[in-house]
């Protein structure tokens, strides 16, 4: 299993603003194996790998922030919808994996499972009760409801994973990265765009070399400093 295979589908977990992500891969002898040496590298940063289902060609694999997941699985509205499908509440999150697994070895797809990957409840319940029929739009989930901020959501994962990937590409390991985050006192990770409508000052002065043709208008900016 490739780490860019991870970076692409799994960066809003990586990076913490999302409880977790679903990576397919094939199914090979040596898999197993890989996900235990990267399971060494990122627990300790709180990221783990479990699979949660396998055919004969393919294995489905959840990567999450275990604190960041089990609080996300504990909160009483998620609870409470787990429940309807034989979740016990507050069972904690190995047991909500456990049964999420035996779900899926009869239902290839349980829906529930939205509510795992950080999906609005809502999106969810509208979804079951529809059948999947008559959504708003789709992006990494059916919207029904909130089609803003839905947008919103998915231009976020859109940009992490954008994000996390340069770095990938550029020879940093998940590991290293997540070292980086921690080292920062990061919890999230927020991508402002790039090329040249990024652009540093420190002091009155430009910092940094942005690409394209230099100063740009933007509307939006983040200020560091002391305010007396």
């Amino acid at each position: 299993m490739s780490e860019s295979l991870l970076a692409y589908h799994c960066g809003p977990a990586l990076a913490g603003i999302n409880p977790s992500n679903l990576v397919s891969c094939p199914k090979t002898d040596e898999l197993a194996g890989e996900i235990e040496v990267l399971n060494m590298r990122l627990n300790r940063k709180d990221i783990y790998l479990k699979i949660i289902c396998e055919c004969r060609r393919r294995v489905l694999v959840m990567v999450y922030r275990k604190k960041k997941l089990d609080a996300h699985l504990r909160n009483s509205d998620n609870a409470a919808f787990l429940e309807k499908f034989g979740y016990t509440a507050g069972g904690g999150i190995e047991n909500c994996i456990e049964r999420l697994r035996i779900r899926m070895k009869f239902d290839s797809f349980p829906h529930e499972i939205g509510v795992f990957l950080g999906y609005p409840i809502d999106d969810i319940d509208s979804f079951i009760k529809n059948k999947g029929a008559g959504c708003i739009f789709s992006g990494d989930w059916k919207v029904y409801n909130n089609p803003e901020q839905a947008r919103q959501t998915f231009k976020r994962y859109k940009a992490c994973r954008n994000a996390i990937m340069r770095r990938i590409s550029g020879g940093m390991t998940l590991a290293e990265l997540a070292s980086l985050m921690q080292e920062l006192g990061c919890s999230r990770a927020y991508n402002l765009d790039g090329g040249a409508t990024s652009m540093l000052f420190f002091n009155g002065q430009r910092a940094n070399v942005p690409a394209g043709d230099g100063k740009r208008q933007c509307s939006d900016m983040i200020v560091f400093g002391e305010f007396k």
